[in-house]
């Protein structure tokens, strides 16, 4: 299987010089988009979906981790190039595959690639769907189970039994209420367009919830977006965007 590859880079010589030595030394890998900017590169992503980016850090209009923060879900791995060591803990906090430094060498891109593709063989099953089980006793939308996928197969539970789930880039973590915690690697994006219907709602960037584990809301205060408490005792931000939709669910309007 390819490696979809996009290559984001204000220098034209560093975006030759990268796609040059993949093209030679690397036939497992496509390159399918270019950008020069981090608005340029969000299109690209956006437009071709890959697998994998090559993102230098320092660009005029926006540096690598501000196009990274802008996508609320990621479902490809990062890989900063930078001719500067100082930004490895941030990478790391960006939850980069890897931190490349200029000029970038063939052994580096081998271990880059190595590690992809073992990452990917671990979480193999990444492509699998999230499915519903049939219910036989009508119980509602809310006894409906869920078999989430996870490396070793799928985790089957009640719908009620989830409380909230949190985006970790690329994956997603469910907090149930035996007080477990799984994480899916599927995007959050993806679970918020099969639980909707389910009586679950997003309501951070990060955050989807169990409508039906809210214990209290809190507004928030001095333009400050407010949160709810959810009934393992763990709190979620509500976005100011979603706070309208939050208090429409239960008929609260915008009081």
């Amino acid at each position: 299987m390819k490696i979809r590859t996009v290559i984001i880079d204000d220098e034209p010589r560093a975006r030759k010089m990268m796609r040059s030595l993949i093209s030679e030394f690397f036939e497992e890998v496509n390159i399918v988009g270019e950008a020069s900017s981090a608005e340029e590169g969000r299109m690209v992503i956006k437009k071709t979906s890959p697998d994998l980016i090559l993102l230098d850090v320092e660009m005029p209009k926006g540096d690598g981790f501000s196009l990274i923060d802008s996508f609320e879900d990621l479902d490809f791995e990062v890989v900063f190039t930078t001719a500067y060591n100082d930004y490895a803990i941030t990478a790391i906090k960006h939850s980069a595959l890897d931190y490349l430094l200029k000029p970038v060498s063939i052994d580096d891109l081998k271990a880059m690639f190595d590690r992809y593709k073992e990452k990917r063989n671990k979480f193999r099953n990444k492509s699998a769907e999230a499915f519903f089980i049939p219910e036989i006793s009508g119980g509602g939308k809310q006894s409906q189970k869920i078999a989430l996928p996870t490396t070793k197969g799928f985790k089957i539970i009640k719908l009620n039994d989830i409380i909230h789930g949190e985006a970790s880039r690329v994956y997603s973590s469910f907090f149930l209420v035996d007080g477990k915690e799984i994480c899916v690697s599927r995007s959050l994006k993806y679970f918020e367009g099969l639980l909707k219907e389910y009586g679950f709602m997003r309501v951070h960037g990060s955050s989807i919830i169990n409508l039906d584990h809210i214990d209290e809301y809190f507004r928030g205060t001095q333009g400050k977006a407010g949160h709810v408490l959810m009934s393992n005792g763990q709190e979620v931000s509500v976005s100011r965007n979603k706070r309208v939709d939050l208090l429409e669910k239960f008929s609260l309007g915008q009081g």
